[in-house]
């Protein structure tokens, strides 16, 4: 072997190191970020937001702004006090290009309705119009462009969300709707607007309750946080679709009102304000804990929307309040949720796993240290037949 040779060789076992060291750095790095991203063409609160095919979509929402001299009540949550600024503006957010697009308008301006992503259609569902509730069902189609309009839901309903379980889209505050069939069936466990002390664990009562956050994950459905009575809910409760039947889990590190959720890699990530400060609160049903993640930049944020693109979260519109005035918002802010990197049971042994140790990691050295050593002992032996 020469000594050329040799050397080369050294020489790449040592770049595999540092590349494996590298790679171990980065997949240690288990931060959560946010970043600014292009706002929205048209400031809204109250929006309805849904990803498609890669696409996010802001829809709907109201233009009002005014004044509020005193901490939020639901009429200012609510825009009650305002029957002006609501708009059906459909905008197209691309993550790839940063860029908003115009799209067709919902057909109907409305706020505070329920979005459902279902094969590819965004349901929108109820809501509050300038004329008062509406049980209006209008579908939008992002592949032409077009809106349908669908089977009303049985009563009008405002502030309430929506989850696909299975085929059916279940409206939290209303009713079940089937998407196939085109048609309501009720389910007076998920109607909120009335006392369900039956159904809710430990006896818990309130009536009535909106303006909460929910997220589906699997079978399940999660309701957390809300709004009763001028009374902010630090509440997490668990609906089972297959059982219909509430469960209680561990209740979130503050109250909650005017959030949004999302399921996000097997976690309910719960964004929202809460007593002069905002929050991101991140609950995994496997253990019934909660952990919190870092706060958006743009802060004081209500009624805004919330959608997954890849593995990044993004917080769009609403209205920002500083407890005087309250102004729509066109922010749209992207979350990195923080990466736990776990290495597949292929790869690693039960004691490799315990340890948190690579193989190479471990043999490497030793190689370089037998490289080392016979390189020096091929110079040695060439030293000595000089």
């Amino acid at each position: 072997m020469s000594q050329k040779t040799i050397s080369a060789f050294i020489l790449i076992c040592l770049s595999v190191t540092g590349a494996i060291a590298v790679n171990s750095t980065r997949a240690a790095d288990t931060s959560d970020s946010w970043i600014e991203k292009a706002p929205m063409n048209e400031a809204r609160s109250g929006l309805g937001v849904a990803a498609v095919d890669g696409k996010i979509y802001a829809i709907g929402g109201s233009t009002a702004n005014g004044s509020a001299t005193s901490s939020p009540p639901q009429l200012i949550i609510t825009n009650e006090r305002f029957v002006d600024g609501f708009v059906g503006t459909n905008e197209e957010y691309d993550p790839i290009t940063d860029t908003w697009t115009y799209k067709e308008s919902m057909p109907t301006a409305r706020i505070g309705f329920a979005t459902a992503v279902y094969q590819n259609k965004i349901y929108c569902i109820g809501g509050r119009t300038s004329s008062g509730y509406t049980a209006v069902n209008e579908v939008y189609d992002p592949k032409t462009n077009t809106w349908d309009v669908k089977a009303s839901m049985p009563t009008p309903k405002a502030w309430i969300t929506a989850s696909i379980v299975g085929d059916k889209i279940y409206v939290v505050g209303g009713g079940v709707y089937d998407p196939v069939r085109d048609s309501w069936s009720s389910n007076e466990s998920i109607a909120l607007s009335k006392s369900v002390s039956d159904s809710w664990a430990l006896n818990e009562s309130i009536a009535p309750y909106d303006i909460f956050a929910s997220a589906s994950l699997n079978t399940k459905i999660y309701i957390v946080g809300g709004f009763s009575q001028d009374l902010w809910h630090n509440k997490n409760l668990i609906y089972d679709t297959e059982t219909d039947m509430f469960s209680s889990g561990s209740y979130p590190p503050s109250s909650i009102a005017t959030g949004a959720a999302v399921a996000f890699d097997e976690k309910v990530f719960v964004f929202g304000y809460s007593q002069n400060f905002d929050f991101t609160h991140i609950y995994d049903p496997f253990s019934d804990n909660w952990t919190i993640g870092s706060s958006p930049p743009i802060s004081y944020l209500f009624n805004f929307g919330i959608a997954n693109v890849g593995d990044k979260l993004y917080v769009i519109g609403g209205f920002t309040y500083n407890m005087i005035t309250f102004t729509p918002s066109s922010a749209n802010q992207q979350y990195t949720p923080a990466q736990i990197v776990t290495p597949s049971p292929t790869q690693m042994s039960p004691q490799e796993n315990e340890l948190g140790i690579s193989p190479l990691l471990i043999i490497l050295p030793f190689v370089l240290l037998v490289v080392i050593g016979v390189g020096l002992l091929l110079f040695f032996k060439k030293v000595k037949r000089k």
